[in-house]
Formats: structure tokens, C-alpha cells, sequence
């Protein structure tokens, strides 16, 4: 068994994901080929890293296609005893796209994708504003994206970025 780094995945897995990464839909075959291992070890190590939650295959959709124009970003000062509390009730909400607990300025980051202006400003006035704990709530409306990806950076054990 090759040696697995504190992630616990080796030198073939980032090779694996990497082809994934570039291509999206490959073939078993072809990640094999492009890895060098067979067909059958292509089709087990990638079983193997959905098993082990390394690996998600999903559809990514363009939000504005799906009727979600406008894009949020928040900030939000909570009481320091509800931070969690609100995070998760936040990471629940079919809006939010993503929530991420801070150290800093701020307390709880927020990411958001609405229908309108008017969606968006009910759901700040009528659902966040009233949590128990929150204290002060700093909006951003996104006019532009320049780029959007849920791909990460794959780093190799030795420090070197493995491209896409």
C-alpha cells in the first residue's frame, strides 16, 4: 500500500483527482491511462475516495440559469454565546450557500443566492434581523462575478500545487 500523507491520501489519489479535476467526466479507462495504473485500480481508488468522503461527484449549475440573481455576501457580530447557534441555523436555510464562523472583525461570514432585490432584503429584515444574538448585520450585493468554483488547490506532501 503506497503511503498516505496526514490528509490520508497518496501520491495516485492526487493524481486521480487531478484528472477529475481537469476533466470532469473521464472515463475509468481514461483516468488510468492518464495516471498509469489500470482501469480496474482507476475505478477502486476512486470508489475508495468517495467512501472515505474525499471525493464528491456533483452537477454545479450557474445560479443566474436557475433564477438566482442576486448574490450576497454578510457579516455578521453575534453575541459571543450564539455563535455557533446561529451558524447552524443559518447553514440550514436554503439561501445560504455557505457560513463559515470567524475570528476577527466579524463573527459569522455568510453567503447567499436570491431570486431578487426584494427576496433578499426579506430575508435580512425578516429572517436575520431577528435571530436572538445577532448584533449588527454588514450586507454586500455581488454585481459581478468574475469567477466562481468550488475546485480546490490540491497540494502534493512535498508543497507543489498539482494544476488543473
Amino acid at each position: 500500500m503506497a503511503k498516505r500523507d496526514a490528509d490520508g491520501l497518496d501520491d495516485l489519489d492526487r493524481r486521480i483527482v487531478a484528472v477529475l479535476r481537469a476533466g470532469g467526466r473521464p472515463t475509468n479507462s481514461e483516468v488510468g491511462r492518464q495516471v498509469g495504473v489500470s482501469e480496474a485500480t482507476a475505478r477502486r481508488r476512486i470508489a475508495e475516495l468517495e467512501r472515505v468522503g474525499a471525493l464528491r461527484f456533483v452537477a454545479m449549475t450557474n445560479p443566474h440559469f436557475v433564477g438566482l440573481h442576486v448574490d450576497t455576501l454578510m457579516q455578521l457580530n453575534t453575541d459571543p454565546d450564539k455563535v455557533d447557534e446561529i451558524a447552524k441555523k443559518l447553514a440550514e436555510m436554503a439561501e445560504v450557500r455557505f457560513v463559515g464562523i470567524a475570528m476577527g472583525d466579524y463573527d459569522v461570514l455568510v453567503g447567499a443566492l436570491f431570486p431578487s432585490s426584494q427576496a433578499w432584503l426579506d430575508f435580512r429584515t425578516s429572517r436575520l434581523a431577528t435571530m436572538e444574538g445577532v448584533r449588527a448585520i454588514h450586507t454586500f450585493q455581488i454585481v459581478k462575478v468574475l469567477k466562481r468554483t468550488y475546485d480546490l488547490l490540491i497540494v502534493h506532501a512535498d508543497g507543489q500545487h498539482v494544476a488543473s
